[in-house]
């Protein structure tokens, strides 16, 4: 029998004293706060994973390295190429331009090598400050104005006639035997012809479609849902480019609708929005103009 403490308790060995001492010293920073418990409960129920399962994923593709890697192996054989291409545009004088032939010439190589498979692409990309300091590089122009902002040209070398003209060709079966029934006849035709390039952009792969024609799935009812899901993003971009894009697009350098999609992208990856402030947007600005007015 243990022997009686001063006190009327028992005595006990020291050594399981503070092993005691220690569990509840732990026990009292291991719990929560009431506050913080409260909070937990009101919140969001918090899921415990043991761990992760399936293959992890891959990093993204680093476009800066590649870029990094492309200039550091085409350097050696610039001079060569732009001596090649200071000769292509004999016609031109360098004397009394902005631009040299190659940086006119690497403008479009330069472009097809990202892709940019229209000039209406390739002029998109041109008025980033990045992009015209990259291309000349490539280009080796020392020569610039003073004070200046470096850009790149536009891939539209010649001056061109009849500028915001539209010529379009319809085939018919229809008579057309005056210049009111003609016009009657290219006026639906234009009609059907936004229907068809409707069905056009879906069925492209790439930026410049949504890719219709590849197999999401192999299940027929997923398969449906897939195109189900398809129909609604396609609608929800044919109101935001027709009233926000279109906005955005004036004064911009023809900036296509896949060249949008490709920058929206660009910037959902690289830019956080998730605590911006919300404003609202109009899609028609005469009546955002009228609310102002009122």
């Amino acid at each position: 029998m243990d022997a009686e403490a001063p006190g009327g308790g028992d005595r006990r060995d020291d050594r399981k004293r503070r092993r005691h001492k220690e569990k509840l010293r732990k026990r009292r920073c291991g719990r929560r706060s009431k506050g913080r418990r409260k909070a937990r409960k009101a919140g969001k129920p918090q899921r415990k994973l043991n761990g992760r399962s399936g293959k992890r994923p891959g990093k993204n593709p680093c476009g800066r390295n590649a870029a990094e890697k492309f200039f550091c192996w085409i350097h050696p054989i610039l001079s060569g190429i732009n001596g090649l291409f200071s000769l292509a545009l004999k016609a031109r004088s360098e004397a009394s331009a902005l631009y040299d032939n190659a940086t006119l010439l690497w403008t479009v190589v330069l472009g097809l090598l990202c892709r940019r498979t229209t000039r209406n692409k390739m002029d998109g990309d041109r008025n980033d400050p990045a992009y015209a300091l990259n291309l000349m590089r490539l280009s080796q122009q020392a020569g610039w104005v003073e004070g200046e902002e470096k850009t790149a040209p536009c891939s539209q070398l010649e001056a061109s006639d009849g500028a915001g003209t539209y010529y379009g060709q319809f085939m018919t079966d229809l008579d057309v035997n005056n210049a009111g029934r003609a016009v009657e006849v290219a006026r639906w035709g234009r009609l059907r012809w936004v229907i068809e390039n409707n069905f056009k952009t879906q069925k492209r792969d790439g930026e410049d479609g949504f890719g219709l024609e590849h197999t999401f799935c192999k299940d027929e009812h997923a398969s449906r849902a897939a195109h189900m899901l398809m129909q609604l993003a396609h609608n929800l971009w044919q109101v935001f480019e027709s009233g926000i894009v279109r906005n955005l697009s004036k004064g911009v350098s023809r900036p296509t609708q896949s060249l949008w999609a490709r920058k929206l992208c660009d910037a959902l990856h690289y830019y956080d929005f998730s605590e911006i402030e919300i404003v609202t947007v109009y899609l028609n600005h005469e009546y955002e103009r009228e609310l102002a007015i009122e």
